[in-house]
C-alpha cells in the first residue's frame, strides 16, 4: 500500500524541518517543577552602594563633574591638523573660562577599556567632539555622555567660518593666547576659523548640573504624609520630578498619630527613583502606579485624566477599574491601549504598557521591574540586571525579578538564554503569567524545559526537554512569544522551532518574571536581548511621531 503523494511530500518537508531546527528534543526524559510564585520582598534599609562596574553609584555625594574629552570622531585625515588643533583649543576655552577642569580621553585607548580608565580616574562625563565641515562653515556638535552607561545628558554646538584664502600644509599656522583671547598666527595665504556660535555659560551650567543629579519621587498610602529629605521638610506626597544631588541621602515619612520611617537612599546621577510609604493604619484603600516604556502617554483611570505616564494613585476604594492610554490626534483623545485592573484593600499594584521596550534588563528599565524573594537576596541594576546572594546557602524556592502587569493584545515577546559555561550554575527561568495560567521555559547547563501550570495546579513535569545542537555566540539561545488576539492563542517558540501553543479567553493580565532557584546561585545577568513589543501600537506610534 503506497503512501498519497500529499502525505509523502509533508513527511518529506516534516523532516526537513526537524533537521534544520536548532534544537533537539530530549526523548523519554522530563523534568519537574513547583509553580513559580512571585513573592513581595522587602528591601533593606541601607542599599549596598558597592559596585565594581559602576563608579558612578558613590558613597558620598559630588557636585561638580569631571569631564573628558574625547576627539576620537574627529577624524585626522578629515582635516588640517592646525585647525583640528584650534577648534580642539577652541572647546577647552570655552570649559576653562566657566571654571571647569577636564581630562583629554587618550586617543589610543580602546573602546573595552575606556569605562575601566573613566573609573580610575573618576571620569562622570566624556565629551564627544563631532565635527563636519560644508565649504568654507565648520560645525561642532559636543553631546555630553554618562562615562559608564552611555546616557546622554544634552549637546551644545559650535559654529566656524573658515576665512577665504587657501591654506597649505607649508603655510605657518600658530596659536596664540593673550588674556581671554585665542588668535592665530598665520602668513598671509592662511585662513582660519571665525566663531559663529559657541555655547553660553547657562548651556554648559545646564548639562553639567544634570551629570550631577538624579531624580526621585515619593508617594505614600495617605496624602498627609509629610517628607523629609536630609532633615529639611519638602512637602506632602505626591512629590515627583524633584531633582536630587547624586550620593545618599536620608528620608523620613511622617504623618499625625503614627511613628515616622526613616529610610537611607543613594542616588545614581541620570537615574529616576520612585520611593513608596504604606502606613498599616490605611487598611482599607489600594494603591496603583500606572507606567509605560517609553513614557509619555496620557493616561486616563476610572474616567480622569490623570496626567501622563508614570503615574502613582494613591487612597483608592477598592473595586474594578478601567485604564486607558491616549494620545492627543487632532485636538481629540485617541484611545491607544486600554484594558481593567482589580484592587483589593491594602492592595499595592503596577500596571505597565511596554508597547515598545528593546532593552529591559538596562538600568534605565528598572522601572519596569519589582524584586521577589526572601532574605538572602539582594537584587542589582548595576549596571544590568544581575543576580547575587548575600548568604552562602539559600532557602530553596525562586528569587529574581518580576514586571508590572500588562495588557493582553497582539504581542511579542523575545529574548535569549546566554550559552552555558563550564561553570556550575543555578537554574533560571523565563516565566510568563497570564491571568491564573503560568508558562516557564528553564534553563539547567545545556538543558531548556518547557512547563505549563494551569489553574491551581502546584507542580507540572516539563512538556519537553531541549538541547541546542550548536551554541551560538552571537544569538546565544533565542526564545520567542506571539500572541494573536483574534484566535486567543500564544505560541511559544524556542530557537527557530514552535515548540507550545495556548489559548486563553477574554483580556487577562499578563506578567512576566526573571526568576533564579537551587542551592547554586545563579550569579550574573541570566538573560540577553529581552524585548516586549505590541506591532500595531508601533505603528500608531509611528503615525503620531509623522503627523
Amino acid at each position: 500500500m503506497s503512501f498519497p503523494r500529499n502525505r509523502i511530500l509533508f513527511f518529506l518537508l516534516l523532516s526537513l524541518f526537524y533537521s534544520c531546527s536548532t534544537i533537539q528534543v530530549q526523548e523519554g526524559y522530563a523534568t519537574e517543577r513547583q509553580k513559580p510564585n512571585f513573592l513581595r520582598y522587602e528591601p533593606k534599609i541601607q542599599e549596598d552602594v558597592s559596585d565594581q562596574n559602576d563608579h558612578r553609584v558613590r558613597k558620598k555625594n559630588k557636585t561638580k563633574p569631571t569631564l573628558a574629552i574625547s576627539s576620537a570622531d574627529f577624524p585626522k585625515e578629515n582635516f588640517d591638523s592646525r585647525i583640528r588643533d584650534f577648534l580642539l583649543e577652541e572647546v577647552k576655552y570655552s570649559l576653562a573660562k566657566e571654571g571647569y577642569t577636564f581630562i583629554p580621553l587618550p586617543e589610543e585607548i580602546q573602546t573595552d577599556k575606556i569605562s575601566e580608565w573613566s573609573r580610575s580616574k573618576d571620569v562622570d562625563v566624556i565629551l564627544k567632539l563631532q565635527p563636519s565641515q560644508e565649504e568654507s562653515e565648520i560645525k561642532m556638535t559636543v553631546p555630553v555622555i554618562d562615562s559608564v552607561n552611555q546616557k546622554e545628558y544634552g549637546s551644545v554646538n559650535f559654529n566656524w567660518t573658515l576665512g577665504s584664502a587657501t591654506t597649505e600644509k607649508s603655510d605657518k599656522w600658530e596659536i596664540l593666547k593673550t588674556g581671554n583671547t585665542l588668535s592665530a598666527l598665520t602668513e598671509s595665504k592662511s585662513s582660519y576659523p571665525k566663531v559663529n556660535l559657541k555655547p553660553s555659560s547657562s548651556e554648559w551650567a545646564g548639562i553639567f548640573e544634570q551629570s550631577v543629579q538624579g531624580t526621585v519621587q515619593f508617594f505614600s498610602s495617605s496624602s498627609d504624609t509629610v517628607v523629609s529629605l536630609d532633615g529639611k521638610s519638602i512637602g506632602n506626597t505626591p512629590i515627583t520630578k524633584l531633582p536630587i544631588l547624586n550620593g545618599p541621602h536620608s528620608v523620613q515619612f511622617s504623618k499625625p498619630g503614627v511613628e515616622p520611617k526613616k529610610i537611607y537612599i543613594h542616588i545614581r546621577a541620570g537615574e529616576e527613583r520612585n520611593f513608596y510609604q504604606e502606613w498599616e493604619d490605611d487598611i482599607s484603600t489600594a494603591s496603583l502606579r500606572i507606567g509605560s516604556v517609553p513614557q509619555g502617554l496620557n493616561v486616563i483611570f476610572d474616567g480622569e485624566l490623570k496626567g501622563q505616564s508614570n503615574q502613582y494613585l494613591s487612597e483608592i476604594a477598592p473595586g474594578d477599574f478601567e485604564i486607558q492610554y491616549t494620545r492627543e490626534w487632532e485636538g481629540d483623545q485617541i484611545v491607544f491601549a486600554e484594558g481593567s485592573v482589580s484592587l483589593n484593600p491594602r492592595e499595592k499594584k503596577v500596571v505597565t504598557l511596554p508597547y515598545f521596550a528593546d532593552d529591559l534588563l538596562s538600568p534605565n528599565r528598572s522601572e519596569f521591574w519589582t524584586t521577589a524573594g526572601r532574605k538572602g537576596f539582594d537584587p542589582s541594576f548595576k549596571p544590568l540586571l544581575q543576580f547575587s546572594s548575600s548568604t552562602s546557602r539559600l532557602v530553596p524556592g525562586d528569587y529574581g525579578f518580576y514586571s508590572g502587569y500588562f495588557f493582553t493584545d497582539n504581542l511579542e515577546i523575545e529574548g535569549s538564554f546566554i550559552n552555558p559555561s563550564d561553570d556550575k550554575k543555578g537554574k533560571v527561568s523565563f516565566v510568563v503569567e497570564i491571568g491564573s495560567e503560568s508558562f516557564a521555559y528553564e534553563v539547567n547547563d545545556k538543558e531548556v524545559s518547557f512547563f505549563h501550570f494551569s489553574g491551581q495546579n502546584s507542580k507540572a513535569k516539563s512538556i519537553a526537554v531541549w538541547t541546542f545542537k550548536k551554541d551560538d555566540p552571537e544569538k546565544e539561545r533565542p526564545f520567542e512569544i506571539e500572541t494573536d488576539l483574534e484566535k486567543g492563542i500564544v505560541y511559544w517558540y524556542l530557537g527557530n522551532r514552535k515548540i507550545y501553543e495556548s489559548k486563553f479567553t477574554g483580556k487577562p493580565l499578563w506578567r512576566i518574571g526573571i526568576l533564579t532557584r537551587g542551592e547554586a546561585f545563579y550569579k550574573g545577568s541570566p538573560l540577553s536581548k529581552l524585548k516586549i513589543t505590541y506591532p500595531d501600537l508601533v505603528k500608531f506610534q509611528s503615525k503620531w511621531d509623522k503627523k
